[in-house]
């Protein structure tokens, strides 16, 4: 068991604990806690921020996206499964240490050993975002699978989200599509429908509309299918790819943050108003992108680095097993990728 010096254990918790545990479908249990009246303004920040993860929990029916160190109860066996999926390198971190997943700042420094990236699509190929847990890293190639490389030279990737259409429907729309435009509010007509595969596979946009119209009943846009290099070389490298690799549409990812921040997002995002509260929502999140992003940042667009960014950010909780996927389950088409957009 591990817990903080200052905590005052229920009398009942390690009984509970043990009973859990023994059920043989637990690999940890925790609990939730109160804090003690008094402390000024930051005693008050403390309750506040106990109150949050027992309204978490409750949300979750008694089930955490962390263990707090404030008392938890791990099966020997679980920690060392930890230890060995360490020095295989399937999670993060040194294969000799265990750090618990905490919540608050402790929690935030332990996942933040996670390496992700976000790739936005750019007129000179691909921008991406690399998080570290230090300031955000940009990188730039022509092929994704290049600039996957790039980003993985110090060390892997954990998961890679990229904004371009993964998993190609035979026929009808990817529920995917329908969804996202859903959640991203006043700024739905930002998401294209995604053209099914044998449209994406015409030469030329006007042979892909009629294929478009004889398998679905409906033509495609002229910017759906402008994308259709960009989706066709995601689609050939994921399968080779060697890390997970997920889609994203930063639209969606904005859309959330400024759910999460009390507000819609409504400024286009090539305006400056609209530049500027997608920067301010990307701050709020902890990912402040530097002035100077070196070559990269003089490769893309403003609009691409902030769309990487965003994509990134859905990459981190993907890591840290916060995000949620559109439809969730994913669909299954028949080329065997799961198709879901993340946020």
């Amino acid at each position: 068991m591990v817990m903080d010096a200052d905590s005052a254990l229920d009398p009942g918790f390690v009984r509970h604990g043990l009973a859990y545990l023994a059920s043989g479908r637990h690999a940890a249990v925790g609990g939730t806690f109160t804090g003690k009246p008094g402390g000024g303004l930051v005693g008050m920040f403390q309750r506040n921020e106990y109150a949050r993860y027992a309204r978490d929990v409750r949300r979750l029916g008694g089930k955490a996206l962390v263990l707090t160190g404030t008392a938890t109860i791990f099966r020997a066996a679980t920690l060392q499964e930890v230890v060995a999926a360490r020095g295989e390198r399937r999670l993060p971190g040194l294969p000799h240490v265990y750090v618990p997943r905490l919540s608050s700042s402790a929690h935030h420094e332990a996942v933040d050993r996670f390496r992700v990236m976000g790739v936005d699509a750019c007129r000179t190929g691909w921008i991406g975002v690399v998080l570290t847990g230090g300031a955000p890293i940009a990188c730039h190639a022509t092929e994704i699978g290049d600039l996957a490389a790039t980003a993985a030279r110090d060390a892997p990737l954990d998961v890679i989200a990229v904004d371009i259409p993964i998993g190609l429907a035979d026929t009808g729309r990817r529920r995917a599509d329908e969804l996202a435009r859903e959640a991203a509010g006043p700024r739905w007509a930002s998401v294209f429908m995604t053209p099914v595969r044998t449209a994406l596979r015409a030469a030329d946009y006007a042979t892909a509309a009629r294929e478009s119209r004889r398998i679905c009943g409906t033509g495609i846009s002229a910017q759906s299918y402008a994308l259709r290099g960009k989706i066709l070389q995601v689609d050939r490298w994921i399968r080779r790819a060697g890390t997970r690799v997920v889609e994203a549409h930063p639209e969606v990812c904005f859309a959330e943050m400024a759910a999460l921040s009390g507000g819609p997002l409504t400024a286009g995002k090539k305006s400056w108003a609209g530049m500027r509260q997608r920067a301010a929502l990307l701050a709020r999140q902890g990912i402040d992108l530097p002035a100077d992003l070196g070559e990269p940042g003089a490769l893309a667009g403003a609009d691409d680095v902030l769309d990487a960014a965003a994509a990134a950010w859905t990459a981190r909780r993907v890591a840290r097993g916060e995000a949620r996927s559109l439809p969730d389950p994913p669909q299954v088409f028949s080329d065997g990728l799961p198709c879901a957009i993340w946020v």
